[in-house]
Order: C-alpha cells, then structure tokens, then sequence
C-alpha cells in the first residue's frame, strides 16, 4: 500500500501520551544540564556535539507537554464534570506534588535565607512568576494559569461543537488574539514581558491542542504522508535553530512549530519500535511510560534539587557525572513522591465517597 493510501490517526498522541510526556521530561533535564550547568554530552566527539544541538533546545520539550495537556483537557471535560470537579481535581494534581516536593524548600528560603516569609506564600501558591518574577517554577505557574483559563477557552473554541469548520476558524482566531496580545504587551511594559515571556509565549500551543482536542478524540484520520511531513518539519525545526536564523522573540514562538511536530513525530517513533518488537508497550516504551506517570513530580524535584546542587561545594560546572547523580536522585525522589501523592489523593476520594453516600 502506498504512502498516500495510508491513514494517519490523530489518536497517536493520545496513544503514546505517557511515554511522550516522559521522553519531554528527560529531554528538559538534558537541556537543564547543557544549558544550566554547561555539561557536554558529546565527550568531545565532533559527531556527537549535534545531540548536543538537540539538547540545547530541550525546552520544546515544554511546548510538547502544553500542547498535550490541551488535548488532554478536552477529554476529562467530555466526562461531563462540574466546574468544582475540575477545579478541584486540576489544582490538586498540582499542589499536592508542589507542597510535598517543594514546600521545606520555600519555607527555609523565604524565612531563613531571605527573610521575607511573605514571599513563602507569593511561591508556594505559583504566583511568584506573575507577582516577583521568580521563574524557578515557570512552568507550573503557567499550567495552573491555563487550568484556570480553559473552561473559557473551551467555551469559545466549541461553541458550536459539531461545526469542525467553525471550531478550527475559533481556535485559529483565539490564537492570533492571544498573538496580538503578547506583543502588544511586549512593547507596553518591556519589564514584565521579559519576566513573563518565556511562559506566555507559549499559551498559543495549548490552544492549538485545545482545538485538537475534538480531533484526537473522534480520532480523525489525515492521509498518510502528513506523518512523513510531520518528521521533516521536526528536522527542519532543529535544522532553523542550528544554524540560529531566528530572533530571540520569534524563535520563542517557532518552538510552537516543535511542540507539535515533535509530538506526532515521537508518537510515530514508537509506533515504529513496537511494530519492530512485534508487540504493543517494548520495553523503551514501558520505560518512558513509567517517567511519564511521574513527570510532574520530577520537574519539581529536578528544578529544586538543581539549585539546591549549584549551592553546594559539591557542585562543579560541567561536570557530567556529578550532574548525572543529582538527575538520578531526582528521578528517585520523583518517583517516592509521586507515591505519597497517590496515596493522599485516594485518601482524599475516599472522604469525598463517604460525604456523598451520608
């Protein structure tokens, strides 16, 4: 059967959707590593110094995860909850991870070292990005800022939900508003963009995903050599930021272009290795499955344990090895956590349970 014959389901993300959050994970460690700490993966072999240039683009793992939790989001409101329900399950998927993995590190900061127990609060709660500036959490400040945010974009976006036509035309607009919007800001107050930028450049992925949520869950098919495009453009995408084309404004908004291309790009990956190992779920892809299901906790504990490294006497620039120990402990710590959360969380249900049946 020829290329063109074939069907692409759109489905495949959803398919892979755990280990393609924990392939993004690892990738945004990488990048931490070479971007941060200055570690060179290539051990001096000219060969490897482009997997170098693939980690020092790591953040388009983020662009991967936004556009992913906008699809994901279309799928838990088709259950139908209340506004409450969403909420409650939304924040709770955050804060928990953030009060057990984070919460001594914000204490001790905040009234030991900088005297400003006040600002324990202001971190604690997310708002440190939009309130100080403090981008040590960015990600997180800006997903519980998206949670908020979709029931209305949800709204807007499927108004008419059975009009594909109409629900593409929405999405494309609510994109180009919030384009519009960023830039105007960015020549407004130069000040709190710069602080703000490198999270709000990035709310136009999510709704490209919350746009594609309908069309991944009525898993739509495209013909098949949209799948090969995809890969070309994830390897143009590298290509463009290789040779380093691009302003730093518009190549904040090219990682949009990444985080979609690579995502589908990924998912067919490994599509290709579990037909090669002649079965659903390899081994590879048990392994970034299982990083996935704790990708949360291990952004968290990788960030904190990071500066908390950089301030230590252990730490050394550069250093692959030292460096690769902290990411293991991480990985452990994320992991435990991910654990204690489940547990508190089951807790949690259980009450809710009992409150309902009294």
């Amino acid at each position: 059967m020829s290329l063109s014959n074939k069907r692409l389901s759109l489905n495949i993300v959803t398919k892979y959707r755990e280990a393609l959050y924990g392939f993004a994970i690892l990738w945004i460690v990488f990048f931490h590593a070479n971007a941060i700490d200055n570690v060179d993966y290539s051990f001096g072999v000219h060969i490897l110094r482009h997997f170098r240039t693939i980690m020092n683009n790591g953040s388009v793992g983020v662009d991967i995860f936004l556009f992913l939790s906008g699809i994901s989001l279309y799928f838990s409101f088709r259950k139908g909850p209340t506004l409450d329900q969403y909420i409650k399950s939304r924040m709770s998927r955050v804060f928990l991870p953030l009060l057990i993995i984070d919460g001594g590190y914000w204490l001790v900061r905040c009234f030991f070292i900088q005297k400003r127990p006040e600002l324990f609060f202001t971190n604690i709660t997310t708002l440190g990005l939009w309130e100080t500036g403090d981008r040590m959490i960015w990600f997180v400040s800006l997903i519980v800022l998206l949670y908020f945010l979709y029931p209305y974009f949800y709204g807007f976006i499927y108004k008419y939900p059975n009009d594909m036509r109409e629900v593409i035309i929405r999405g494309i607009v609510l994109m180009v508003l919030t384009y519009v919007i960023i830039t105007s800001f960015s020549f407004s107050n130069n000040k709190l963009y710069e602080n703000w930028a490198i999270a709000i450049t990035r709310i136009p992925v999510f709704i490209f995903g919350c746009m594609m949520g309908k069309f991944v869950y009525d898993d739509k098919k495209i013909p098949g050599f949209f799948g090969l495009l995809l890969v070309v453009l994830t390897l143009i995408f590298f290509a463009v930021l290789h040779i380093n084309l691009l302003h730093d404004t518009i190549r904040r908004y090219w990682f949009f272009a990444g985080g979609i291309s690579g995502a589908y790009a990924l998912a067919l990956v490994f599509s290709g290795i579990d037909r090669l190992c002649g079965k659903r779920d390899s081994l590879i892809i048990r392994f970034f499955n299982w990083m996935g299901g704790f990708s949360l906790e291990l952004y968290l504990s990788h960030i904190m344990l990071n500066r908390l490294y950089r301030a230590t006497s252990f730490y050394r620039e550069g250093n692959l090895y030292r460096y690769t120990a902290m990411a293991v402990i991480a990985i452990i710590s994320a992991w435990l956590a991910s654990k204690l959360v489940d547990v508190i969380k089951r807790k949690i249900d259980d009450k809710d349970r009992e409150k309902e049946v009294a």
